[in-house]
């Protein structure tokens, strides 16, 4: 079996897959990966997956997750004051 890190490889640079099959793999990783710079890769793409599928709330909380552990990219921030945004306009 090929190790995570060469999973995430061939499916997030190599091949092109269903952004449903990209989230099964990503849960996996992050479920079965010990903290560290890799498993906050795979929050960082789960979370823009989730926002290019309108999952808002889901997006929020793996952006929630990084923050606890280093700053977020200018992306992200930008993701994460979006998300707050359409939540409150949803939300009236």
């Amino acid at each position: 079996m090929a190790s995570p890190k060469k999973q995430f490889s061939n499916v997030f640079e190599h091949a092109d897959y269903a952004d449903d099959d990209k989230l099964k793999l990503l849960n996996d990783l992050i479920n079965n990966s010990q903290p560290t710079e890799m498993k906050l890769k795979y929050y960082s793409e789960r979370a823009m997956i989730r926002f290019n599928t309108c999952k808002w709330d889901e997006v929020l909380s793996d952006i929630a997750a990084i923050e606890k552990h280093q700053s977020l990219s200018d992306s992200l921030l930008l993701i994460k004051w979006y998300d707050i945004s359409i939540s409150a306009i949803i939300s009236i």
